[in-house]
């Protein structure tokens, strides 16, 4: 497939693409984004996705964005020309400004799109965690490209044999380096609750879908570090990945005894995947 970018109207290949100096998200990170996947010129939960996107925007003051539809023809037009089996879908809003300035001088709200090769999971997937104080900023409800606190505890997972980190504030979990988290225990499955600290993952919402499907009864509380380490199984969900099981976390294998629950609800998300995208 042809990798492509879209930048106000201008699409060029992905590593041609260029963003001007007055486009905020480079100074202030003063941008939204989403991220969505696909197959051909089917794009799934489209709409999901853009409703969080406008939400967001509209939450940090990018209110004249382009529309849905302006959007949907945009990517539509990127999808006939790259010809894509599996993809990943990059959608951005930004503040736009004529020179750097804490406060906005225009009302210009970019739209910038990517489109790359994605792989999207057969199988269910296992994942390593550590788990790291939360250091981020209290908004983190909103999908923002502020991802310094993310981009490092990833770092730090690696340099300890892990491939993510699961945050906590005080002795609360709360979500993971780039995911969403949650537990089965006692038969049940647990989530954190929607508020400011965790970002309501679409994912997340579907796989309660799924469990409530199967009769899984689902728990909206905090949970804690010690929570965490006694679950039945750690699972990490993304848009991308679906569900990833948790094996490890701080150097300590998970025994996981609901395995197969994990897979079974994996399964009901990958049915659900294909039978919008073919």
């Amino acid at each position: 497939m042809k990798e492509l970018a879209y930048y106000n109207g201008v699409v060029t290949p992905y590593d041609a693409a260029s963003v001007p100096l007055s486009d905020r998200a480079l100074f202030f990170g003063d941008a939204v984004y989403d991220v969505i996947v696909g197959r051909g010129q089917k794009v799934y939960q489209l709409e999901e996705h853009l409703e969080r996107l406008f939400f967001n925007a509209e939450r940090i003051g990018l209110v004249n964005h382009p529309s849905e539809a302006d959007i949907s023809d945009a990517v539509s037009s990127l999808l006939e020309d790259a010809d894509p089996d599996d993809f990943l879908l990059y959608v951005q809003l930004s503040g736009d400004g004529k020179r750097r300035g804490h406060c906005r001088d225009n009302s210009e709200v970019n739209l910038m799109i990517s489109l790359t090769e994605c792989k999207l999971p057969d199988t269910l997937g296992e994942i390593k965690a550590i788990t790291l104080p939360d250091r981020r900023h209290g908004m983190c409800d909103i999908k923002t490209t502020n991802l310094l606190a993310a981009i490092l505890s990833v770092e730090e997972a690696q340099r300890r044999g892990a491939d993510i980190a699961i945050f906590h504030k005080g002795d609360t979990i709360t979500e993971c380096s780039y995911a969403n988290i949650s537990l089965l225990k006692d038969g049940n499955l647990i989530t954190h609750p929607l508020d400011s600290d965790i970002l309501p993952g679409i994912t997340q919402l579907n796989l309660i879908r799924a469990a409530e499907k199967l009769g899984i009864p689902c728990l909206s509380k905090m949970f804690s570090k010690d929570e965490l380490y006694s679950a039945d199984a750690v699972m990490i969900t993304s848009t991308t990945k679906l569900i990833k099981l948790c094996t490890e976390i701080d150097g300590i294998p998970t025994l996981s005894p609901a395995r197969d629950t994990v897979k079974q609800l994996f399964d009901s998300l990958r049915r659900e995947l294909y039978s919008k995208i073919g």
